[in-house]
């Protein structure tokens, strides 16, 4: 079985302070990108606003889930490429967290997180079941996400 990598808080996870541009925006984390993303996306350019002055990941969270016209099926539609363009910024522009991520060589990267089954795994780091991608609850689209973005960073490097 290959080596799996759990992990809660951290470099890889998106509440680790980690400054990045993208978009013409200084960001402090990935958490405040994806939230600011998902007020865009929905047109309500205010919450964008708050969400880019504010520099708590706590606070990101909690005003993105106040984002208003928010539509499950559009975010479900891009999700994926939003949380990757912040993912592959952080770890692009920070050269100690890009070798933290390349430095995982080919573990699976898995968001030990119980309570989220769609970034997470929807299991503990302490759970032993956590070490077996079989057992998983969750899709792990955090983990997956960072998983491409090593590949990408792995080929520019050997590039």
């Amino acid at each position: 079985m290959p080596k799996v990598l759990l992990f809660m808080k951290g470099p890889f996870s998106q509440f680790h302070q980690s400054h990045f541009t993208l978009g013409g925006h200084a960001y402090i984390c990935a958490e405040q990108y994806m939230h600011e993303q998902k007020a865009r996306l929905f047109g309500d350019v205010a919450m964008a606003e708050r969400i880019l002055k504010s520099d708590s990941p706590h606070e990101h969270k909690l005003m993105g889930g106040r984002v208003s016209g928010f539509d499950q099926e559009k975010w479900d539609a891009n999700k994926v490429r939003i949380v990757t363009d912040g993912t592959r910024a952080k770890f692009s522009q920070n050269p100690g967290l890009r070798r933290r991520l390349l430095d995982t060589g080919d573990a699976i990267l898995a968001e030990a997180n119980p309570k989220d089954y769609i970034w997470g795994i929807g299991l503990a780091e302490d759970d032993p079941a956590a070490l077996d991608p079989a057992n998983w609850q969750g899709e792990n689209l955090l983990g997956q996400i960072l998983m491409a973005v090593r590949i990408d960073l792995t080929s520019t490097s050997s590039a």
